[in-house]
């Protein structure tokens, strides 16, 4: 790093950073949330960038046996519990005491501490990468579409196989290398799974990769919450948008239902029945026109309504989907990815051109809609006048 870089680095409230734990230098923020700030960092012993991530204030109190409190570190634990290639790695952690301003607080309070969580820095990820293509005006190509999502199903399996439950699989968490790697991050919500039946905290993962078992305030959901996660992100991947849109947890319910019917497990969406109706069963085929046969089964098994009929991480990880690359280096899948972006693009191009076509078609059958509306309305009024005229008397 060099020295310009190092004087020009600063932290929030524009002061320069300082080294921390001897070896890193902030560089900047790069998100910031209830348990406290994500920030770009340059590791100067091992030469490279890396990510840190700063929790809250704790208290001396507060530190377990191996310093960390339980209650807000829980990520840190499932971390040290998992080591797979597609799963973030924790590469250090560490606390730095806050000192305290007046001699008055260190006598009155306890001695309290920030710590940190170091991770490889990854600039791009999921949610990036597909918004780049679409601004590209282009599908991304399947072969990179079956890379991507294989890697995560593997992460979530490691996952799941090891007792632990994500709780917030979106594209932003989903941290895709140059070379496309990916990286499942952000454990802040996950948990650990036991054999007993456990309740959960139910407004936990992103409104619009909730399951609908998770929308009807249920505390007993499964794994298979992450499974739906990861089918909307399959099919965000297909589709360059996301599948369900609702603003609010009624609206995303209302949008899950109206695509996907009634769930036949838990009877919570009663009130829909009377206040909506499905229109028609979700089109697969028309909703994802260039996604073969075998892409469109795991992603039915995957938005099963039902969880406990939705596929398993192991039921996805050995699907024929997969078959293609299981073999392939990931420079192969690249390359393979290079040829397909021609026709990625046309089908594109040809897809847009379709839904210009449909959406002026409806504007066409709207208006057409309303002109009979008001004939019949024009007609009706001609019928009263002639009834209230002197004339009409039979």
């Amino acid at each position: 790093m060099n020295q310009s870089l190092q004087r020009n680095t600063q932290i929030q409230g524009g002061q320069a950073s300082q080294m921390l734990n001897k070896k890193y230098i902030i560089i900047q923020p790069l998100a910031q949330g209830s348990y406290g700030c994500v920030y770009q960092a340059y590791d100067n012993v091992e030469k490279k960038f890396v990510c840190i991530k700063k929790i809250k204030r704790l208290t001396i109190h507060e530190l377990g046996g191996y310093g960390i409190a339980t209650l807000n570190m829980r990520e840190y634990s499932i971390l040290n519990s998992l080591n797979h290639d597609n799963i973030i790695k924790l590469k250090d952690q560490f606390y730095v005491p806050n000192r305290q301003q007046e001699q008055k607080q260190v006598e009155q309070k306890e001695e309290s501490v920030t710590f940190f969580m170091v991770f490889d820095y990854i600039d791009l990820n999921l949610d990036i990468y597909i918004k780049d293509f679409e601004k590209k005006k282009c599908y991304i190509p399947l072969i990179q579409i079956k890379s991507i999502l294989y890697q995560i199903v593997l992460g979530i399996y490691e996952m799941h196989v090891n007792g632990f439950i994500h709780r917030d699989i979106k594209p932003a968490n989903i941290l895709i290398s140059k070379q496309g790697q990916v990286k499942i991050a952000d454990l802040g919500l996950a948990r650990q799974v036991t054999s007993k039946r456990q309740t959960f905290t139910p407004g936990w993962i992103t409104l619009w990769y909730r399951p609908l078992e998770m929308l009807s305030n249920q505390t007993n959901y499964t794994k298979a919450v992450d499974i739906w996660s990861v089918g909307c992100v399959f099919g965000e991947m297909v589709r360059l948008m996301p599948l369900f849109r609702g603003q609010n947890e009624p609206e995303q319910a209302y949008k899950i239902i109206q695509s996907l019917g009634y769930p036949t497990e838990f009877k919570d969406f009663d009130c829909f029945r009377e206040k909506y109706n499905p229109e028609q069963s979700f089109n697969y085929e028309r909703n994802f026109p260039y996604l073969p046969e075998d892409g469109i089964d795991l992603l039915q098994g995957m938005l099963n309504i039902n969880p406990s009929q939705r596929l398993t991480a192991k039921q996805c990880k050995e699907h024929r989907f997969f078959d293609q690359i299981k073999e392939l280096s990931l420079d192969q899948i690249n390359q393979m990815a290079r040829n397909q972006l021609e026709q990625c693009q046309k089908n594109y191009l040809e897809n847009q051109k379709k839904i210009e076509e449909n959406r002026l078609r409806m504007q066409e059958q709207e208006q057409q809609r309303l002109k009979l509306l008001q004939q019949l309305q024009q007609y009706r009024q001609k019928c009263e006048s002639l009834e209230a005229s002197p004339e009409y008397d039979l």
